[in-house]
């Protein structure tokens, strides 16, 4: 069965309205990356709908891990702290749901070997799209505790055995304040 996969992101959700977000959760992105992940999944329904080919839309959280080139807040922290810089927090209370990238790749790949199959107990009165292997599904991966960049950084300076430089600013307009993908799908 021929299926497209897009690699999107939960930054799609912008701020969450609840304390986490499932699949069936509001998209309001906040920033140019999540919008034009969001436009990425609207091209991908489109055309899938247009060419009748099912499609699996996968929204990660935080991804960190080894070699990362995107200098993501993870990253740009332990080279900060390594090296005796500052470490800029810019938003006190922001919390993300940092996933280790191995996490990632082996949800990825159950997703993708988990063919899309007719789901028997779909339920056409009170239909469930969340609940289904069926085609045209979006998953959210996350590690499930999201924790504070505070929180974080207290973390890097136990494992490094040292105190980090830190310097807290204003959260810049555009930032989420919390990620907490709901992962149970």
């Amino acid at each position: 069965c021929k299926r497209f996969v897009y690699i999107s992101s939960s930054m799609v959700y912008g701020d969450f309205k609840t304390n986490k977000v499932t699949e069936k959760s509001d998209v309001n992105p906040k920033e140019a990356y999540g919008t034009m992940k969001l436009a990425g999944e609207i091209i991908t329904k489109g055309v899938s709908k247009l060419n009748d080919i099912p499609y699996t839309i996968i929204r990660p959280s935080a991804v960190y891990g080894p070699t990362d080139m995107n200098r993501r807040v993870s990253q740009i922290f332990i080279e900060n702290a390594f090296t005796n810089k500052e470490i800029m927090i810019e938003g006190k209370d922001e919390k993300l749901d940092f996933t280790f990238i191995d996490d990632t790749v082996e949800a990825i790949t159950r997703l993708i070997n988990y063919p899309p199959t007719k789901d028997k107990a779909f339920n056409k009165i009170y239909p469930d799209p969340s609940s289904s292997w069926a085609k045209h599904q979006i998953y959210n991966i996350g590690n499930g505790n999201p924790i504070s960049l505070l929180n974080f950084i207290k973390i890097l300076e136990k494992e490094l055995d040292k105190s980090a430089i830190k310097e807290l600013y204003p959260m810049p307009p555009g930032d989420v304040i919390k990620t907490y993908a709901d992962t149970e799908k």
